[in-house]
């Protein structure tokens, strides 16, 4: 069996390790979002546009 003292070193690194997880959980979404919103402004249907010579 572990010691206090072993146990809330144990216990401090385990929150450390959940800590840097989660942040790059969050830097990951946020990468993600980004891609994803540039993706779907791209494939946008572009605006054609008719000048005096064309037909609409």
């Amino acid at each position: 069996m572990m010691s206090h003292h072993e146990a809330r070193q144990t216990l401090s690194c385990m929150e450390t390790r959940l800590r840097e997880t989660r942040h790059n959980l969050h830097e990951l979404e946020r990468s993600l979002r980004e891609k994803a919103e540039a993706a779907a402004i791209e494939s946008r249907p572009k605006v054609r546009r008719y000048n005096r010579r064309m037909s609409n």
